[in-house]
């Protein structure tokens, strides 16, 4: 199976996100995106809260990709991303054939989630109150 991660004109542009409280959550990997964005293409994985108060709430964890192909929107990540970081702990993988780590190898892990709140902006630049949103900042497999 060939990781093929392509963008184009219905890849979806930051919509904004739900906010709840910084702590830590025991998540389960869901399902992923692809985000455009200014600074470059993301694939966000979407996990899962499984316990406590905010079971079945959605958490996304925001990885950055880099351009292999801008004009076709090919994406990849690199060498030391927090995609491939988190697919190397989590399962096993070598990290030898990109081509070969979908997000769905995630599927049926449970993970300890660090999540914070996001009130700045990438260059930045302070988010108004209503704009803040809470993102995973870390993933430990449970």
């Amino acid at each position: 199976m060939r990781l093929s991660l392509v963008m184009d004109d219905t890849t979806p542009e930051y919509a904004g996100y739900d906010l709840f409280p910084d702590g830590e959550y025991t998540v389960e990997y869901n399902y992923n995106e692809l985000l455009k964005t200014s600074w470059g293409p993301r694939i966000i994985l979407w996990f899962v809260v499984t316990v406590g108060e905010y079971s079945g709430e959605l958490l996304p964890y925001f990885c950055p990709l880099k351009w292999r192909n801008k004009e076709r929107g090919l994406t990849k990540f690199g060498s030391g991303s927090k995609y491939e970081d988190l697919m190397c702990s989590a399962t096993g993988w070598s990290g030898k054939r990109h081509d070969r780590c979908p997000p769905s190898r995630l599927k049926g892990i449970m993970f300890k989630a660090e999540v914070v709140t996001v009130k700045k902006r990438g260059d930045k630049t302070p988010y108004p109150p209503e704009e803040w949103y809470s993102k995973i900042e870390t993933l430990v497999k449970l």
